[in-house]
């Protein structure tokens, strides 16, 4: 079901990847296990394609370009991929490699969050456990959940858009699509 060959990136993928305007440039985490934003890539910058990680192989969080799949690829073996909470527990505890990154990232990085409800106890213990000041101004979400008080609670400012019933998110499609351009 996760390798499913159906699947393909769609104008998403491709829009949050133009943002970055190089591929040396990117510097794109995400928790999918697809490829899809590897195929994008090559399709946005004609077959150049950045350095791809996936766990438990992640590179050092302070100072990384590419795309990085911090739970694991499909491309990999399967067995390295968090989906269960033992999995979960391993990667951000325990052996702690995928909050050594992700601490990292917070620390150096501004981070936008886009479709990630960050609602993992972990996650929230982490967003809570930077250092003071680490996170001001240099996370943010883009949300179509105006619950702002449980943002700013993580330190993370939130970028609400607008959906209307029946709507599919379309607002975020024609910002991203406008940003990258």
């Amino acid at each position: 079901i996760l390798a499913n060959p159906d699947s393909k990136p769609n104008a998403l993928h491709r829009d949050l990847l133009r943002a970055f305007l190089k591929p040396e440039n990117i510097r794109l985490v995400t928790t999918n296990f697809d490829d899809h934003f590897s195929t994008a890539a090559g399709e946005v910058f004609m077959g150049n394609v950045p350095e791809v990680f996936a766990a438990p192989a992640l590179p050092v969080g302070s100072q990384f370009s590419g795309i990085v799949h911090v739970h694991g690829s499909v491309t990999k073996d399967p067995l390295r991929l968090v989906l269960t909470d033992r999995d979960f527990g391993r990667a951000y505890l325990t052996e702690g490699w995928a909050r050594r990154f992700i601490q990292d990232v917070f620390l150096n990085y501004v981070v936008l969050f886009v479709g990630y409800s960050h609602s993992d106890p972990v996650m929230h213990h982490l967003a809570r456990g930077l250092p003071p000041g680490a996170s001001n101004n240099r996370r943010f979400v883009l949300t179509s959940d105006d619950k702002h008080d449980s943002w700013a609670n993580l330190g993370i400012t939130d970028l609400v858009y607008p959906v209307r019933p029946g709507d599919d998110h379309t607002a975020l499609q024609v910002a991203l699509a406008n940003w990258a351009s």
